[in-house]
């Protein structure tokens, strides 16, 4: 049984999909139902899979939502501003995986966005997060 579903989308999207649509089935009536189905269909058996108790945000990026996992452990365990380069190992081993090219990844990565700055020796330090300020 079909139900109906109103959705608010773009209308250059719009336009393309009816467009694309219109070309594949010489008409709208069945076609535009079946293929946003089948993209609904799509997107579910991709994300069915993932590990859905973890809530990352879709706006960031793989890359991103690690470092925001791997810094939100650190806070857990009660780090809050100055940590050591083994602190950060740790909490990416539990993320990311241990391997060193993957920590030196994740190392600069988090640098280059600027959620933390290298202090001194293996010592670093978490930067203000934009909420916080």
């Amino acid at each position: 049984m079909k139900e109906p579903m109103l959705v608010w989308i773009s209308k250059d999207l719009k336009d393309k999909l009816y467009t694309i649509v219109k070309a594949k089935y010489q008409g709208l009536r069945g076609g535009l139902s079946l293929e946003v189905e089948n993209a609904i269909k799509f997107w579910l058996e991709r994300h069915a899979h993932t590990n859905a108790h973890k809530t990352f945000d879709p706006r960031l990026s793989r890359i991103e939502q690690k470092l925001m996992a791997i810094l939100k452990i650190m806070k857990d365990e009660g780090i809050v501003r100055q940590f050591s380069k083994r602190d950060f190992e740790v909490a990416c081993a539990r993320v990311a995986g241990s391997d060193p090219r993957t920590i030196k990844k994740y190392l600069q990565w988090a640098q280059r966005l600027g959620l933390i700055r290298h202090r001194v020796g293996a010592i670093w330090e978490m930067m203000k997060e934009r909420d916080e300020e």
